[in-house]
């Protein structure tokens, strides 16, 4: 008997809640496109990807806040008491969450100062490897045995940051010791020879070699030669094996194996 009254009334919540799932529906899909467009024209403006994913984040956020208005509003939800008692919830929520709040801030300030860029490899706390992403919270590295770490953007802030590959050209140094009978002269000149005939090292920068130490025991250089960032993994595998060879070859002998080289 009450069919005929309440039927309208589930009539108008249907039709309500299927145009709010249009809304958002068709929301999230302009979102999605909007967000690919603003990305490709803002990387033709500035090629960061790294930073300016950050911003299309940021911006896919407050389109997503916008949408989720416009579909409480039309369920008949008062949005300026509600921000309001966010607004008020917010502050509770921020002084339980100084941590998060620190991290956004710490993530925006690493954004601005361009310390790294996505790919570069750097050495973060004692962690090395590849950038992968940075996010409002944390930085991703993928470490050398393709371990993926999570460093959260306070903390990377306060450490000591070092870029490995910021620069095009890298320089490789280690320490040789010679047995003590050995003629060092003649050593130098061979390793500075090795270096000559490399297809591998630069020839300018030119190499440094010194004589850093002479005991009774050994006689130790130091070895310093420039390689771009492309070589130098050949430059550590191959440089100091072909040096041991060179000058073994000339009946000059190692003390010892070369110290890892730094």
């Amino acid at each position: 008997m009450q069919c005929p009254e309440l039927c309208p009334e589930y009539i108008e919540y249907a039709m309500r809640f299927g145009k709010v799932a249009l809304i958002v529906l068709l929301g999230l899909i302009g979102i999605y496109f909007l967000r690919n467009v603003i990305k490709r024209q803002l990387l033709k403006v500035y090629p960061d990807a790294l930073r300016v994913n950050v911003v299309v984040r940021l911006i896919s956020y407050l389109l997503y806040f916008l949408v989720a208005t416009i579909a409480l509003q039309e369920f008949g939800i008062n949005m300026t008491a509600l921000i309001g008692a966010a607004g008020v919830m917010g502050v509770a929520i921020g002084f339980a969450a100084q941590t998060s709040v620190a991290n956004i801030i710490s993530g925006l300030f690493l954004t601005m100062e361009h310390p790294f860029e996505l790919n570069d490899i750097v050495s973060i706390d004692g962690i090395d490897g590849k950038i992968k992403a940075i996010n409002l919270f944390a930085v991703t590295i993928c470490t050398f045995d393709n371990k993926i770490v999570r460093i959260a953007n306070e903390k990377v802030l306060k450490s000591n940051i070092i870029n490995i590959s910021k620069n095009k050209n890298r320089r490789f140094q280690t320490d040789i010791d010679l047995a003590p009978e050995a003629n060092i002269e003649q050593a130098m000149d061979i390793i500075k020879q090795v270096v000559k005939e490399s297809t591998y090292l630069l020839q300018d920068p030119a190499p440094s070699i010194a004589i850093k130490e002479i005991s009774g025991n050994y006689s130790r250089l130091f070895v310093g030669v420039w390689t771009t960032q492309k070589n130098w993994g050949t430059t550590r595998a191959t440089f100091l094996p072909e040096v041991k060879k060179a000058l073994e070859q000339n009946d000059i002998q190692l003390a010892k194996l070369p110290i890892v080289c730094k």
